[in-house]
């Protein structure tokens, strides 16, 4: 296991955001992968309170001048030692955590000795610590559920777990290889609370080249699922927060974290209509997907009066679909435009017909199956 500088940045970034502090628990003893410089870096960066202790700047924390005063804040490991390469004990403390680590084996001096794949939690383990951090150790646990279900026990309430797992082209690395959805869809069942979650990119060379974080969220990779990716090295950085309502005995299903947020994204589109509607008419501007939602709601389709578009004929759910020299004939209605996709095209046929003055307009943006209210144009 091992944490990179930009692993260590992002930690940091999490750290502040999300005002972690207290006890925390590295799954696997961290080896840390730059110097005291960088270290220094990324407390600039990220405004932690800093002063200089002994040529390096550091947070003011008795246990950092400890540390710094018994093994110069170094690696124990002769190899990362060599390279002045820092302790987990001095990032961690640096940040404002106490880290105690946890691994299978006493072979690199952990501080508990406990197998993951057990499913009996030790006393002294459950609900001690403010943040569980995975480094790189769940893909080395055959027993996945038992290792999930030990970091919930392990976790206090309002405490965080991260997950830095390996997504692509870790083969033989350990026993797996995740997809963010196992994250997002087992957290998101077990209810605790999402707070980031982000697909990484990086090289062999990890240490010298840059890396790319890309923004997850369910359905955002559909593109790229088969064969999508090139020949770089990929993984999953995601946090998440215990609640009081927060368990682990929920067995998720694919794709039910998808499924919901856009059954809550609808409802929330289909209230607001409702609410700036008022005595209006709805027109929707396109008879596609979003068209057939809206209009499975009772409310929208009582105060639909039309559905205008420039390709399709015929009906939908039993409105006729009309052209657009029929809003001629109307005046004072809402106009919702229903196709991101087509919305600059729609625009400007409104223009040219003078419409654009005898309507509200509204426009919806579509990012695969997920609905977002974009902006009232008029």
């Amino acid at each position: 296991m091992g944490i990179a500088f930009e692993i260590a940045s992002k930690l940091a970034k999490v750290v502040q955001e999300f005002s972690i502090n207290g006890l925390a628990l590295s799954l696997g003893k961290q080896d840390i992968h730059f110097n005291r410089q960088r270290l220094s870096e990324i407390l600039h960066t990220n405004g932690f309170m800093e002063k200089v202790e002994k040529g390096v700047v550091l947070a003011n924390y008795q246990l950092i001048e400890r540390e710094i005063s018994q093994s110069q804040g170094l690696s124990c490991k002769a190899e990362f030692k060599q390279k002045e390469y820092i302790s987990d004990t001095l990032l961690f403390g640096s940040l404002g955590l106490i880290v105690e680590s946890l691994d299978v084996s006493d072979y690199e001096g952990a501080d508990y000795i406990y197998d993951l794949n057990d499913t009996l939690t030790p006393d002294n383990l459950k609900e001690k610590f403010d943040l569980v951090f995975d480094g790189g150790t769940m893909e080395h646990v055959f027993h996945i559920p038992n290792a999930l279900n030990n970091i919930f026990s392990m976790l206090k309430i309002g405490g965080c777990v991260i997950h830095g797992s390996p997504v692509n082209n870790y083969v033989d690395h350990g026993f797996y290889q995740f997809s963010p959805t196992i994250f997002y869809d087992y957290y998101y069942a077990n209810n605790f609370e999402i707070l980031q979650c982000s697909l990484f990119r990086h090289s062999q060379d990890h240490d010298k080249e840059p890396w790319m974080f890309m923004e997850y969220a369910p359905g955002r990779l559909d593109t790229m699922s088969f064969g999508g990716l090139d020949d770089k090295m990929y993984g999953t950085w995601f946090v998440a927060r215990k609640t009081e309502k927060s368990t682990c005995s929920v067995i998720p299903q694919q794709g039910v974290f998808k499924k919901n947020m856009v059954e809550i994204q609808q409802k929330k589109i289909e209230n607001y209509l409702i609410t700036q509607i008022g005595d209006r008419g709805l027109i929707l501007f396109g008879a596609n997907d979003i068209a057939d939602k809206m209009l499975q709601n009772q409310i929208i389709y009582d105060k639909t009066v039309t559905v205008i578009d420039s390709f399709k004929n015929g009906d939908i759910r039993g409105q006729h679909i009309q052209r657009i020299n029929y809003l001629n004939n109307l005046e004072g209605q809402v106009v919702l435009i229903t196709s991101s996709k087509y919305a600059t095209e729609i625009m400007g046929l409104i223009t040219v017909h003078n419409l654009q003055n005898k309507f509200e307009i509204m426009q919806f943006d579509t990012m695969k199956n997920n609905m977002m209210l974009s902006r009232a144009v008029y």
